[in-house]
């Protein structure tokens, strides 16, 4: 899911309100930062070893 259909999907959801609507917003909020942690880490990775093998 992207950015974009993430913020569709939860405008819906607090427009509608139906039952369990915010449990699933709960949901894709965690999926999309998850994603972007998941992101952080993998891009940060090449320079934390690099690091580590100039301290040693």
């Amino acid at each position: 899911m992207t950015d974009g259909e993430a913020y569709r999907e939860l405008t819906d959801l607090l427009k509608e309100r139906r039952p369990g609507w915010d449990s699933k917003a709960k949901s894709i909020i965690i999926d999309r930062l998850y994603g972007d942690v998941e992101s952080l880490i993998t891009a940060s990775l090449p320079i934390l070893r690099r690091r580590m093998q100039l301290e040693q």
